[in-house]
């Protein structure tokens, strides 16, 4: 715990609060940095839906129905990491990012990695903070819940653990 704000896994009644405060924060964060197209298709709906499939990794802080962080790992990938805009400077990124290398770690990995839309200064300057260093550009398709993917330029973040 630090500045009050304790980490824990996801519960299955709380899926709607966790969908729309994942959405809100993508949106944040990706607005002018995506194609619009991928704005488009990231409904209220296709939020619920993914955070549902992703419940059983997700690790969230904040009261049950009102989240302020969440952050999923997918084995080497720091797949999600996501924070309430009223949780910003209280350290609840910081706090969600080590648990997250912690466990992957724990896991056995060695080298992790994540993708960030270019152009996202903020989370780029974020990571870059903790240790991450920018291992190279790329294209990838996002979207393919509803199609081909549009495609959308990434910097691939790396981080030996």
């Amino acid at each position: 715990m630090r500045n009050g704000l304790n980490l824990r896994w996801a519960e299955a009644e709380e899926a709607e609060p966790l969908a729309l405060m994942w959405r809100t924060a993508w949106r944040d964060g990706h607005l002018g940095h995506v194609p619009e197209e991928l704005v488009e298709q990231r409904s209220p709906g296709l939020f619920l839906k993914r955070t549902h499939d992703s419940l059983s990794r997700m690790k969230v802080a904040g009261p049950l129905g009102r989240p302020l962080g969440l952050c999923i790992v997918d084995r080497d990938q720091l797949y999600q990491l996501f924070v309430a805009s009223e949780a910003r400077g209280t350290g609840l990124a910081a706090l969600l990012l080590q648990d997250a290398e912690t466990q992957m770690r724990e896991d056995g990995v060695e080298r992790a990695w994540l993708k960030c839309a270019v152009g996202n200064e903020r989370a780029a300057a974020f990571y870059r903070r903790n240790g991450w260093r920018l291992d190279r550009t790329s294209e990838t398709r996002f979207g393919q819940e509803v199609g081909d993917g549009v495609p959308v330029q990434t910097w691939v973040f790396v981080k030996d653990l």
